[in-house]
């Protein structure tokens, strides 16, 4: 781990990053409560870690995606 970032892994695939991300996105029911209510289809392992033919679509994804992990922490 970075010193000044924790939590940071130097070097780590980013596939495998997301596909943890994913993990846990899925034990907070985010294919119900997030993906059925917003609209949105469920994202691959693939989709943050990698650069998508529409980039204003992947923004508005993650920023909808951030938005709504906020949301239920109460921030």
């Amino acid at each position: 781990m970075d010193e000044e970032n924790p939590g940071i892994m130097m070097g780590a695939d980013p596939n495998i990053t997301m596909e943890m991300i994913l993990d846990m996105l899925k034990l907070l029911d985010y294919e119900n409560k997030f993906c059925k209510n917003k609209g949105f289809k469920p994202i691959s392992k693939f989709y943050f870690a990698q650069a998508q033919s529409n980039a204003s679509e992947q923004f508005i994804n993650f920023i909808s995606l951030v938005s709504w992990l906020l949301l239920i922490n109460n921030h």
